[in-house]
């Protein structure tokens, strides 16, 4: 029985620490960069956490390989943990940032990471063809010549890009159901 509640109390925590970060994600806005430019990044609060969380699982796989005989498993769980963790952090690089302004926008066009990548991609708005939501859950505009610039719900004030695209391409955007 405790081992029970302890699960169900442990899954509570879990919930309610995961919805925090979601709420303070998409609480956030944009940042101004100049009168008529905003940008929004991946939100801090939250790509710190997830990385925290990462190097938790990791240390504590790597403790229990090195000095309690966890094997194999606890590599093959530590290692990636760890591998993760600092693949999050490098999500803070300022390559990562997507801007907009009245004319154009320019962001991340692929999913690499820093140093390698991600390639960037800018382009104006009547050159945008389509809009959507990738596999990964990304959001993204592509152009004619299939250059994507992508960006997730993981970004402050990512709502505000959205609805500055929708409002500059009324026509390559779905009403929601109502």
């Amino acid at each position: 029985m405790a081992g029970i509640l302890q699960t169900a109390v442990s899954t509570l925590i879990a919930a309610l620490v995961m919805g925090a970060l979601g709420w303070v994600a998409m609480r956030a806005g944009s940042r101004s960069v100049d009168h008529a430019t905003r940008r929004i990044v991946p939100n801090p609060t939250v790509i710190c956490a997830i990385a925290a969380g990462c190097f938790a699982l990791g240390g504590v796989a790597i403790y229990a390989a090195l000095f309690h005989d966890g094997g194999i498993a606890a590599w093959c769980v530590g290692l990636p943990s760890v591998s993760f963790g600092i693949l999050m952090l490098l999500g803070l690089s300022p390559r990562m940032a997507v801007t907009w302004d009245p004319v154009r926008l320019e962001g991340p066009a692929s999913y690499g990471m820093p140093p390698f990548g991600p390639k960037r991609a800018s382009m104006t708005y009547d050159a945008i063809v389509e809009v959507g939501i990738d596999r990964m859950g990304s959001f993204y505009v592509l152009d004619a010549q299939g250059q994507k610039i992508r960006w997730s719900e993981y970004y402050s004030g990512f709502h505000e890009l959205v609805d500055h695209i929708s409002a500059q391409r009324p026509d390559l955007v779905e009403e929601p159901d109502h």
